[in-house]
């Protein structure tokens, strides 16, 4: 039986073969055909640049005890809160990806030929590659048709947006720009050496450069806004109540060297307890006001230790060599899928008329 069935076998791999054969002038048309559409790919695809940065976040929150109570007061609790502002390393490609962090790198100001504009409208104004046009007149054109149809907002202004808003509206054009930075800004984090790589990829290598270090220092903006939020919050609250206190203490001294001017003869018992009392309160409240000025000092100091470091490893810098495309590799890869894809055909075409057949010959 084990004879029989690599027999069955051999002569089923030799009809495969010899089908093949027949039909090698279909294969060897189609595949010639996926080279020319190669060559067309490798030859008018537009040349790109890369460039990165990476850097080591770092930090060191420390919570005293006597910060800690004062927090109470403003209804922070930073001793059971003191690693809940840490933002996970893993949230940052969440960031780089967040619309807000999207809008405010297309808000970044490049110099492309000696002139200042925004990234946007850099973008926006870019021109197609031949291969870019190509697909989107021919995939891309049911997209273009529906786009058409579509009513556009009366905002068009991607600057006037109001971030601090509960929700962000955009239009056709701005949600068009946001989506073609998925492509132009990735960031690779190296969970096991602790490093953030952000990479731009731009046409430009100028402005693949500014770019990325736009890109860079918008990320770091947002991760220490985020870190710090916590601590910011408390010393706002205590620069508050602090600036009350020596109000208070500046109007009771006002008062007391008042009283004592116009008391200067008199040594009355009520005028003596009058006196004492302004005192007593100018004493709690100076106390209070030394106080104060001594957490605010704290305070700060533990706002700078919860701002984070980044140690840059690899800073950004002008690409000399264009990063892609691999025309050869391109060239390659169309050659093998429309050889492989026209054998597919050749294979599968017998089955499928077979199937065909017997659905008609069902239905009938």
């Amino acid at each position: 039986m084990k004879e029989l069935n690599s027999t069955n076998q051999e002569i089923d791999i030799i009809n495969l073969l010899a089908l093949l054969w027949q039909r090698r002038k279909f294969i060897l048309k189609f595949t010639l055909i996926s080279s020319v559409f190669g060559l067309f790919l490798a030859l008018f695809s537009a040349n790109e640049y890369q460039s990165s940065s990476t850097f080591v976040p770092q930090t060191k929150s420390e919570t005293s005890g006597s910060i800690g109570g004062l927090a109470a007061l403003a209804g922070i609790n930073l001793n059971s809160a003191t690693g809940a502002n840490e933002i996970p390393t893993d949230l940052y490609p969440r960031i780089v990806s967040s619309l807000p962090y999207r809008l405010e790198v297309l808000n970044s100001n490049i110099s492309v030929h000696e002139d200042t504009i925004l990234y946007g409208d850099y973008l926006s104004r870019r021109k197609e590659s031949v291969v870019e046009k190509v697909i989107s007149y021919s995939l891309g054109l049911p997209g273009l048709i529906i786009d058409s149809f579509k009513s556009e907002t009366e905002n068009s202004d991607y600057q006037k947006l109001n971030y601090s808003d509960s929700f962000l509206l955009l239009d056709n054009r701005q949600n068009e720009l946001v989506k073609k930075l998925e492509d132009i800004i990735t960031l690779e984090y190296n969970k096991k050496d602790g490093y953030v790589r952000l990479v731009v990829t731009e046409r430009n290598p100028m402005v693949a450069a500014q770019l990325a270090l736009a890109s860079v220092n918008a990320l770091q903006k947002r991760i220490t806004l985020f870190k710090t939020e916590m601590s910011k919050n408390l010393y706002d609250f205590t620069v508050e109540q602090w600036k009350k206190r020596q109000k208070e203490l500046h109007e009771l001294q006002d008062s007391l060297a008042l009283f004592n001017e116009s008391n200067q003869n008199l040594k009355s018992k009520f005028v003596q307890n009058i006196l004492m009392r302004l005192e007593t309160r100018y004493d709690v409240l100076n106390s209070v006001y030394i106080e104060l000025s001594s957490q605010k000092e704290q305070v700060a100091l533990q706002l700078e230790k919860d701002t984070p470091v980044f140690s840059i490893i690899d800073p950004v810098r002008v690409p000399n060599e264009k990063y892609g495309p691999n025309r050869t590799l391109l060239l390659v890869s169309c050659t093998f899928v429309g050889f492989v894809f026209a054998v597919g055909i050749v294979l599968l075409r017998k089955p499928f008329i077979m199937t065909k057949n017997r659905i008609i010959e069902y239905e009938k």
